[in-house]
């Protein structure tokens, strides 16, 4: 469904009015339809087929131009209960007589985006266009926070408890959020940085100062990613190699036990024969064996411990 906005001033607030109109406006529609998608290409003169791609949920960041209009594809990112990220296509609009914004999934809200404050300018459709990449970025910048306070928890607790398998888990969770967080912020980047260049001429010299910052924002918040997926990493090899090396410690003290425990069967299995034995009648032949596996056991360790075998 289409939803229409206009200020009365510059500086003035955004009001929802039931009117369509397309010019000085500001029109969004969430989760948006075909038949929305028909109706704002047609009342607004614009092409249908650009328009048209963001119901396409795989649909990339990209920038298009055509007869005068700016079309920016950028994707933003939504964190389901189960803290999976998915990131769904946003199309944003900049014509000579509105601004129009469409989500695929209704991501967006109006009322998000009007919060953010920039310059104002008397190009308001520009601005609004600014508006909605920095909060497309700022939504990644708290997904990404939020992801790195979980590695980071992860992390700690390695240095004092064992990494459940639950934790692993997660692990498959964050690195797929990391890998589309990176995927999607490398997008942003190549739209700002085609922006900046200003091909036609579509900005004012502060609107370029603004998409550098935005840039240089999305650079720093792709280092972020490419950090906590270095510490995932690292976590994961870290506690492979505390587990191996448990492993290999415990298989050491198993074996020393199996050896432990097979030397005095090996006298007692001889004396168990029913064969003729020497001192087999003697009275005193029971207390020699058993201070002999005595002796053999305490050798036996003390040798292991010499050569520092376990």
């Amino acid at each position: 469904m289409l939803h229409y906005f206009v200020k009365n001033s510059l500086l003035g607030e955004f009001q929802r009015i039931t009117v369509p109109r397309y010019k000085d406006v500001w029109i969004h529609a969430g989760n948006a339809t075909v038949n929305d998608v028909e109706e704002i290409s047609k009342n607004a003169g614009l092409n249908a087929n650009i328009v048209h791609d963001v119901t396409d949920a795989n649909e990339l960041p990209r920038v298009e131009y055509d007869n005068g209009d700016l079309y920016v594809f950028t994707r933003i990112p939504t964190k389901d209960k189960h803290g999976h990220v998915t990131a769904s296509p946003l199309l944003s609009i900049v014509t000579k007589d509105a601004f129009i914004t469409l989500s695929h999934d209704g991501s967006l809200n109006p009322s998000e985006l009007v919060k953010i404050k920039l310059k104002a300018k008397q190009d308001q459709s520009i601005n609004l266009l600014i508006n909605s990449l920095a909060h497309v970025i700022q939504t990644y910048e708290t997904l990404i926070q939020e992801t790195g306070h979980v590695v980071n928890d992860i992390g700690k607790r390695l240095r004092t408890h064992e990494v459940t398998n639950s934790d692993f888990v997660r692990f498959v969770t964050i690195e797929d959020n990391l890998n589309i967080y990176r995927m999607n912020l490398n997008g942003l980047h190549v739209i700002t940085q085609r922006l900046t260049e200003n091909i036609h001429r579509s900005f004012h010299n502060s609107d370029t100062e603004a998409l550098g910052d935005i840039s240089l924002h999305v650079q720093q918040l792709v280092a972020a990613v490419e950090g906590y997926s270095q510490t995932v990493v690292s976590i994961r090899n870290a506690y492979s190699t505390i587990a191996n090396n448990t492993l290999n410690q415990r298989m050491k003290i198993l074996t020393l036990l199996t050896v432990l425990v097979a030397l005095p069967n090996v006298f007692y299995g001889m004396y168990g024969m029913n064969v003729d034995l020497p001192f087999q009648h003697a009275p005193w032949a029971f207390g020699v064996i058993s201070a002999i596996v005595v002796t053999v056991v305490i050798l036996v360790i003390t040798m292991v411990r010499k050569f520092k075998a376990f």
